[in-house]
């Protein structure tokens, strides 16, 4: 249903039925969206995909299997689903978004994604996704981008958050290791904390500059610790502190 199909920043949306000739239990959904920006079309991309891998290229992203082609192109999304899980019309619907991207032509925001997602593309190896909304993890902070991290003890996730400036960053910061009762952990001009969720799971907060970033589900304190150290340097070489 078009009502599934939703996010914040949607301006416009458009779907059709393309239904089989032989079979009318055989469909394929054709859904375009148009974003107010690249980064919700972004959001809504990754929030569709999960932690699924995808390909990204210049100002696109991409991602196909048996049952969905999703492409992102600048600030639109075009969608094309098969919710009757029919491998052979693969080839289908990759001609429907095709055909879609050959008539959106070049109207499209040219406007590059943050650099945030390559960087946390690089360092932890997986697709990052990007919400407007709080996570269930970190209540409070909104507008960030987070990602999948293999670690020692298993998956982790990790995240990055640009505020206004170190006032804001820190006020928030403040507020949610106090609320939560974090331990802190301070470390020559970063503030950082962790706080023990559960047996052998962990959660980590860290402020630098006018960044924020965190880590959960995380089972060892020191590897926790030194993950976020790394990625705080990799920050401060961007030099994108405020």
């Amino acid at each position: 249903e078009a009502s599934d199909y939703y996010g914040p920043g949607l301006k416009h949306l458009i779907s059709s039925r393309y239904t089989s000739i032989e079979d009318n239990t055989v469909y394929i959904d054709l859904f375009i969206l148009r974003f107010s920006s690249p980064l919700d079309a972004y959001g809504f991309f990754s929030s569709r995909l999960k932690f699924r891998e995808w390909i990204s290229g210049d100002n696109t992203d991409e991602y196909k299997d048996d049952t969905v082609f999703i492409l992102r192109k600048g600030n639109f999304v075009i969608l094309a689903e098969n919710r009757t899980l029919s491998p052979f019309l693969r080839g289908e619907m990759a001609q429907l978004i095709k055909t879609a991207e050959t008539n959106l032509g070049n109207n499209y925001s040219s406007v590059l994604l943050p650099e945030w997602i390559s960087l946390l593309k690089n360092f932890t190896g997986n697709s990052p996704r990007f919400s407007r909304k709080e996570l269930e993890y970190f209540k409070g902070i909104d507008n960030l981008f987070y990602s999948r991290i293999s670690t020692g003890s298993g998956d982790s996730y990790i995240f990055i958050s640009e505020r206004n400036s170190f006032d804001q960053a820190f006020r928030l910061y403040r507020t949610l290791v106090e609320s939560e009762k974090y331990i802190t952990v301070e470390a020559l001009n970063r503030h950082g904390a962790f706080l023990k969720i559960k047996e052998k799971n962990y959660r980590f907060i860290s402020i630098n500059g006018n960044i924020i970033s965190g880590m959960w589900e995380c089972s060892d304190i020191s590897e926790g610790e030194s993950q976020l150290k790394k990625l705080n340097d990799l920050i401060e070489k961007r030099g994108s502190r405020k």
